[in-house]
């Protein structure tokens, strides 16, 4: 059962505020949902899409590559650190 100090809620909060284009309040969230979990691999990924999100290549490229290290059986992160790095 999830609790509202878990990273994943709000690496899922996060999530949402991509949705709606709120970049700022994502990467606030996230860095949030980072300090909780720095090793949740969601967060990671969630923080990969933020940085692409605003032009922050390298930084996105990093997040995905953390997102793999900590989930590398997740297919998903590979396809996000794929796309990072062409």
């Amino acid at each position: 059962r999830r609790r509202p100090s878990d990273a994943f809620t709000y690496a899922y909060l996060a999530k949402c505020a991509i949705a709606t284009n709120q970049m700022q309040e994502a990467r606030t969230i996230a860095d949030r949902a980072l300090a909780l979990g720095p090793r949740d691999a969601a967060t990671w990924d969630v923080l990969g899409f933020v940085f692409a999100r605003v032009n922050e290549v390298a930084r996105a490229r990093d997040a995905f590559q953390a997102a793999v290290k900590h989930a590398p059986e997740r297919p998903e992160y590979w396809l996000n650190l794929g796309a990072a790095l062409a």
